[in-house]
């Protein structure tokens, strides 16, 4: 792929398959993988069903050298034509999420892994409403290789940034018992240790040596009921994405300006930094000329997001650091204190009044802080 930074992308989402928007840009996939029975990582097979005249169509766009996405609007507008009735399955969180992350850094390898859940990898313990101590044990060593996995094919991959738009809770542990499971409730205590036996892949996604994490913020009530999504020093190298709306937010690019009548979801105290959508909420959606962009279904066009969640912004935030690594730093070495330091400069202390005195609130689209912009494959304005 051209260009190459070497270091990859890890998308960690909903990704039962792969979308068919993804064939355009396959051959920049390093690896496709899913948590096994046991924690063992193994690569993950697809299927693309498609005519054959649209798979040849976009295999001529899939590389080495990346396209404008821009470029190719008016083969969007020819295949939505001639395939409108054809269901191309691409609905789905992790399609969403590739959606917004493949096109808006052009120069990073992608690898993408299905969601962890361990009642897949270790039901019979996960499952298990007794509150054996044994069971518990037997749950926390399976989650601790599937830490081990994730880290080796980070590693091996090179990967340096992670796209995390999920979490657990004991909410969502408590309302996903009976899918899971088809078992009822057990008592407190069990669905709590079930929680805990998370941590080991937590500490994988949010602490590994030299990796950067986006992760979606969410609203949550403390440690007790959401551990992995509180301001940790264990999970430095986590920056927590939320977002506001507004079609002009008048920050400069340091954040600098009027905050006060920004509406962030969650709460200033659930995230780290706060990304305009440049999109408002409601039908007809109107956005700004700087809004934040997806993908269509083919991968052949660029449009603007619809209703706003930390799903979606978490592949802003991580765009944004992306940025500011190569923009600003691109002579160093991925590390802890690299990472560190970019966190730093992506909510500056030139905000008084702020939580902190940070610039918390940010509009990387509106300054063109993202990769695809700087390296000159997307204009500035859309459309």
């Amino acid at each position: 792929m051209v260009p190459n930074s070497g270091e990859a992308i890890l998308i960690v989402d909903d990704l039962p398959r792969l979308p068919v928007r993804a064939i355009r840009f396959r051959k920049r996939i390093k690896g496709y993988f899913r948590l096994g029975v046991g924690g063992a990582l193994a690569p993950a097979g697809t299927q693309w069903r498609v005519p054959a005249t649209l798979w040849n169509v976009l295999d001529q766009f899939s590389g080495p050298d990346h396209i404008a996405t821009q470029r190719l609007s008016s083969l969007r507008e020819a295949a939505s034509t001639s395939y409108a009735k054809v269901d191309f399955d691409n609905v789905g969180h992790g399609s969403y999420v590739f959606s917004l992350i493949a096109d808006t850094n052009p120069a990073q390898p992608l690898v993408l892994m299905d969601s962890i859940r361990l009642a897949d990898i270790a039901h019979a313990e996960y499952c298990d409403t007794s509150g054996s101590a044994a069971a518990q044990t037997r749950l926390v060593q399976t989650a601790q290789h599937a830490a081990d996995e994730i880290v080796a094919m980070m590693r091996a991959h090179n990967v340096r940034f992670v796209n995390y738009s999920g979490g657990h809770t004991f909410e969502v542990l408590r309302d996903g018992w009976q899918a899971a499971c088809g078992t009822p409730l057990p008592a407190e205590a069990v669905l709590r240790d079930r929680l805990a036996a998370y941590a080991p892949i937590y500490t994988a996604l949010f602490a590994t040596p030299g990796v950067m994490t986006a992760q979606a913020a969410s609203e949550n009530d403390g440690s007790h009921n959401a551990p992995y999504d509180q301001p940790l020093p264990a999970y430095a190298n986590r920056l927590r994405a939320g977002y506001f709306t507004t079609l002009n937010s008048g920050l400069d690019a340091s954040g600098r300006g009027d905050h006060s009548a920004f509406q962030g979801w969650p709460a200033q105290g659930d995230a780290d930094i706060f990304l305009n959508t440049g999109v408002l909420p409601v039908r007809p959606f109107a956005y700004n000329s700087t809004p934040l962009l997806q993908i269509d279904g083919f991968g052949l066009a660029l449009e603007p997001i619809s209703a706003p969640q930390t799903s979606w912004i978490a592949p802003l935030a991580l765009a944004r650091l992306i940025n500011l690594r190569y923009a600003g730093f691109a002579d160093r070495v991925m590390s802890d204190a690299l990472i560190s330091e970019i966190f730093r400069t992506a909510t500056p202390p030139l905000c008084a009044g702020i939580l902190g005195g940070r610039c918390i609130y940010q509009d990387p689209s509106l300054h063109g802080q993202i990769e695809a912009i700087r390296l000159q494959f997307r204009p500035a304005l859309f459309p």
